[in-house]
């Protein structure tokens, strides 16, 4: 059954969801489509050492409201003096839906701008938990109780499920574009840079083609610090636990196995390519354990409805292959096409497969691809289209089978552009067919 969440502004929440169908489709942004979450669907993480000397910033004063109310309570025990609360006040533009997360076929999360939802049912039922002045386009839980949700200038926490979110710390270095944590405790992200040729989501933050900086907190985010040596111009990083990740930066995958103390060169993502020499690409990076690396490479050019991308894999984390690509050129032996001629998002399943979604602008709705891949290059699935999706920006798959995909749409009757309206859409056969869960305005 279709839902449409009522706006925020009309401070129904939380309530019973309103059946609705209806028929939809969306904008096709250029390369940098929603980077968040490291591409990870469901997080079985593992707590490591710290990795370093405390951090050093300034955290956020922990208290107030998401759009300027007051203070809020939580059933779970956490400081009520710092549980924000929901405000009628919507943040003026980005998408209304960015991102979105599972812990399990059933726990779920959904962020975008003005608002948090979450699902207990598998998406059955989706309802608010926080609404207001939101610009958030990452999120990323490492347990159905403790999760964060990242976005412009904000930081929140949860370890509840999001009955409470609190606001928590940004680095000295500018405000965090991505988070990624291995345990209640530590993580990583970057931080600062500029999104160059790619293009900003409204107020949504995505991955930095120039000058990001990757920074750790060893407090939940609370406090962050700069990770000293890391490579330059940080873009996206990934652990599997507290000493083995990966960092996208400047177009290129790093490895370290000490936390970030040292890190590799293990992919030049765009080495012999078309577009190589010509432009600084964005290397998105989603891990799974033990050492499943997958990284969506994209250019940020554009010509013949197409911006160059391409998606590597590993299964070792130092050896990758080019497993989908669209490089105005059709796939070479050993590769899938790419669902979608402009690049989208990735969520790794494990066991050498990822969900990949991409967006081809020039097709009517809808434009929005998903796909399942091997690291060896074979599609489990033909390309399948979420119901009028044209730009998905978060994906999440729990198993081959069963995943999410949130994006915008393009307003009913229309063949575009893409309207501010989001949609969550589900599928339980590896994105062959999808079913609209909810719609949010």
């Amino acid at each position: 059954m279709t839902s449409t969440l009522p706006s925020p502004a009309r401070r129904r929440l939380p309530g019973a969801l309103r059946a609705r169908a209806a028929g939809r489709s969306a904008l096709a942004l250029a390369a940098g489509l929603a980077l968040g979450a490291c591409g990870r669907a469901a997080s079985t993480a593992t707590t490591g050492g710290s990795g370093g000397a405390p951090a050093a910033s300034t955290p956020a004063s922990g208290s107030g409201a998401a759009g300027g109310g007051g203070t809020g309570t939580s059933s779970a025990g956490a400081s009520t003096a710092s549980c924000l609360v929901s405000s009628g006040a919507p943040a003026p533009g980005g998408p209304a839906l960015a991102d979105v997360q599972f812990v399990g076929a059933r726990r779920g999360w959904a962020v975008g701008t003005g608002a948090i939802l979450a699902t207990t049912d598998g998406g059955a039922h989706w309802q608010h938990q926080l609404t207001g002045d939101l610009r958030l386009g990452g999120l990323d839980f490492v347990s159905a109780t403790t999760g964060w949700a990242v976005g412009s200038g904000q930081l929140l926490g949860t370890t509840d499920g999001g009955r409470c979110w609190q606001r928590l710390g940004e680095p000295a270095a500018g405000s965090l574009r991505s988070v990624h944590f291995v345990s209640p405790v530590q993580g990583w992200g970057v931080a600062a840079g500029s999104t160059g040729t790619f293009p900003a989501q409204g107020n949504v933050p995505v991955a930095p083609q120039t000058g990001g900086v990757l920074v750790r907190t060893s407090d939940g985010g609370r406090h962050w610090v700069e990770v000293p040596g890391a490579p330059v111009a940080a873009q996206s990083v990934c652990f599997v636990d507290g000493h083995l990740g990966w960092l996208g930066a400047a177009g290129r995958v790093y490895r370290s196995t000490d936390a970030g103390a040292h890190w590799s060169e293990v992919l030049d993502a765009m080495a012999g390519s078309v577009a190589s020499g010509t432009v600084t690409p964005v290397e998105t990076v989603g891990c799974g354990a033990p050492a499943d690396v997958w990284a969506v490479s994209a250019t940020g050019q554009g010509a013949a409805g197409t911006s160059p991308w391409a998606v590597f894999a590993s299964t070792d984390g130092q050896h990758f292959r080019m497993v989908a690509q669209a490089m105005y050129g059709v796939p070479a032996t050993g590769q899938a096409p790419a669902p979608g001629s402009y690049p989208g998002v990735v969520s790794v399943i494990g066991g050498g497969l990822a969900a990949v979604a991409g967006s081809t602008p020039a097709l009517p709705p809808p434009m929005a691809g998903v796909e399942v891949l091997s690291a060896t290059g074979r599609a489990l699935t033909g390309v399948g289209r979420p119901t009028a999706m044209a730009a998905p920006t978060g994906l999440a798959f729990v198993s081959p089978s069963t995943g999410w995909v949130v994006g915008s749409v393009v307003p009913s009757g229309s063949s575009g552009p893409a309207g501010t309206e989001g949609e969550i859409a589900a599928t339980t056969d590896g994105g062959a067919t999808w079913t609209v869960q909810a719609t949010v305005p």
